[in-house]
């Protein structure tokens, strides 16, 4: 009923492995991260580790195909998705337990390095966000210019400033969070 869905930081340990679902045809991307806790110990003035955890992150569809080209081994990553346990037996009988996670997000951690980001064009009925082609947004901007706004919304040339006075008391909120009252 309730999902748990936590954040896991760590490092990739093997390869995505990419698997086509046979009945839906869907691609499934599935691999291990380890996240490692490290904490400060007093008595011989030195970083130790204190704990290892690893669970194994499945990824679904599109983000199966972008972590399969992206992942590495040894990539520093975070995770996002619902976690849940997994029970068997072995043939002796012993039962096991892992941990696993659907993924919603998978990034590399630019706390621990750089990156560079491609964004991917898709094309079809399900295609999410297309880009708007160049003509476009041309004849938009063009539009934007002759109505005397700019392409953020304000308007264009002078203005006596009490515009700027009317936005601030149209902003509402408390603890700091601000947002548009409805007009």
């Amino acid at each position: 009923m309730y999902d748990t869905r936590v954040p896991i930081i760590g490092t990739a340990l093997i390869k995505p492995e990419r698997r086509v679902i046979e009945k839906t045809g869907a691609v499934v991307a599935s691999f291990r991260v380890v996240s490692n806790s490290r904490r400060y110990d007093k008595a011989t003035e030195q970083w130790v580790d204190s704990g290892m955890f690893r669970i194994r992150v499945n990824c679904w569809r599109r983000l199966a195909e972008h972590v399969v080209a992206s992942i590495s081994p040894g990539d520093p990553i975070f995770v996002y998705g619902r976690i849940f346990t997994r029970e068997w037996r072995t043939e002796q009988g012993e039962l096991r337990v892992s941990y696993e996670i659907d993924a919603d997000t998978v990034g590399h951690d630019l706390s621990r390095g750089v990156g560079m980001f491609t964004k991917m064009r898709y094309e079809g009925p399900n295609s999410e966000g297309s880009d708007v082609p160049a003509e476009t947004a041309a004849d938009a901007l063009a539009i934007l210019r002759d109505a005397g706004l700019s392409p953020d919304g304000d308007a264009i040339g002078g203005g006596s400033g009490d515009e700027d006075e009317a936005e601030e008391d149209d902003l509402v909120g408390a603890g700091g969070s601000r947002r548009r009252r409805g007009r």
